[in-house]
């Protein structure tokens, strides 16, 4: 599903709609060096593992990328697990392109990516939510950024080398 945002010039693409964009070849270029800039350079991703990752995208894995100018510079990643008594959505790979950080891109991804959930996955839920989770370093000093997007942690940021942020998505 694509979505134009006016306040921000992007563009959002799920992970089934992005080659409609752009070439496959041109988005794994892009994806990974957002991946390599989120883990340090330690990221590597074939192109033939990227279309991989691309066909597993259906009702169980989302990807959300934002592209601005032509550019992928923000991408968010959601995986389906079917937890009783709710559905859990476990969020990784949240990123967005040093240039563009702390102009509202992150939020727009992570906010898109709950959007398709809710929409995509409302009629997999027994309770009517689905729970979000996702895990963070609190070194990488954005506790603040996640608070911002109704996020509670479920531990103390600085006692604790990984944080669990949780959040709860109404799906009625």
């Amino acid at each position: 599903m694509k979505e134009k945002s006016f306040s921000f010039n992007a563009e959002i693409y799920d992970s089934l709609d992005i080659k409609s964009y752009m070439s496959l070849e041109n988005a794994h270029q892009q994806y990974e060096e957002l991946m390599q800039f989120l883990h340090k350079g330690n990221f590597h991703i074939s192109y033939d593992a990227f279309l991989n990752l691309l066909s597993f995208c259906d009702k169980r894995e989302i990807i959300v990328f934002v592209v601005v100018d032509n550019k992928i510079i923000s991408t968010a990643q959601g995986s389906l697990a079917l937890t009783p008594p709710r559905l859990h959505l476990l969020v990784n790979n949240v990123v967005t392109h040093g240039n563009y950080r702390k102009c509202g891109y992150g939020k727009l991804a992570i906010s898109y990516l709950e959007k398709l959930v809710t929409k995509n996955w409302s009629e997999n839920s027994i309770s009517n939510e689905i729970e979000v989770i996702l895990t963070n370093n609190p070194n990488k000093g954005n506790g603040d950024f996640y608070k911002a997007l109704g996020y509670k942690s479920r531990t103390e940021e600085n006692k604790n080398p990984t944080v669990v942020w949780q959040k709860v998505l109404k799906t009625k």
